[in-house]
């Protein structure tokens, strides 16, 4: 998954004087909120974990959708996932990542058998707990919640759907309510075949984000074979001044160097869907 996060800047709107007990000024800053789409590519083993001894691989941008799935492409084909035997991509709902998997697709010259698109599982239980909220309260929302996620997690998804209409009759709600938007949430993804849990379980493919952390990140997962590899949002705060969409692609990628070495921009190169002239 290509995820959205936050970042906090940091900016001085007044400067130090003095220093220690003779500070005579203190430093004055505000700070601002700025989204950051961030991805984190690591080697996984059979269980779906990060793999013991392999380090992962973070990056990010500043820049809009466009950018950031030029990262994400250059990131896949840097460890080879072409010659993957499946690309699993675990992302959140937001339209702009699901409406350009198939450019990421094409340019890394994947086949639909490599391919595997699913909701993210953090994202996908965290609807059907807000959908539960205007229509149960407390220990009765948690306990149909459990039934819900059971029921999810075994891929039964269309049953999940079909409750919450139910209980959302049955609360009499208004048809501008939020929960209509949660199982619209919900179905469509379940059409889309991107709550498959079952299959994805029964293929050692991650689900994406677990609360429990014992899978990192939500995000994309593939695998060679012997070795999985999963890719997605992760909590990183830096900007992507090694990974400018416009930069060239080196093939190989050192997780301990290569980032510490900016790239810039290369002459001929349009980014996203461009080409060189």
């Amino acid at each position: 998954m290509i995820d959205g996060g936050r970042v906090k800047l940091r900016k001085a709107t007044r400067r130090q004087k003095g220093q220690g007990k003779s500070k005579t000024q203190k430093r004055r800053f505000k700070t601002e909120w700025r989204e950051v789409k961030q991805i984190i590519v690591f080697e996984m083993d059979e269980q779906g974990r990060m793999k013991k001894g392999t380090e992962p691989i973070v990056d990010g941008t500043f820049l809009g959708p466009d950018e950031i799935m030029e990262v994400l492409t250059m990131r896949l084909h840097q460890v080879g996932a072409a010659v993957a035997k499946v690309v699993a991509f675990r992302c959140d709902g937001a339209p702009w990542i699901w409406d350009r998997l198939d450019w990421v697709k094409q340019r890394l010259g994947l086949s639909d058998k490599q391919v595997s698109k699913g909701l993210d599982w953090c994202h996908a239980v965290h609807h059907v707990s807000l959908a539960l909220e205007p229509v149960l309260e407390d220990e009765e929302r948690k306990r149909v919640f459990k039934k819900l996620r059971k029921w999810l997690k075994a891929g039964r998804w269309q049953k999940v759907v079909d409750e919450l209409v139910q209980l959302a009759t049955a609360a009499k709600l208004s048809a501008d309510a939020s929960v209509w938007t949660e199982i619209a949430y919900l179905g469509g993804h379940g059409e889309e075949g991107h709550l498959d849990y079952a299959t994805l379980s029964a293929a050692r493919l991650a689900h994406g984000q677990r609360r429990d952390r014992e899978r990192d990140s939500p995000g994309d997962q593939f695998a060679f074979e012997g070795q999985q590899y999963f890719l997605g949002g992760g909590q990183c705060g830096r900007d992507a001044a090694g990974a400018w969409p416009g930069a060239e692609w080196p093939l190989e990628y050192d997780v301990r160097e290569d980032h510490r070495q900016p790239r810039q921009p290369t002459a001929g190169w349009t980014g996203t869907g461009g080409h060189r002239t």
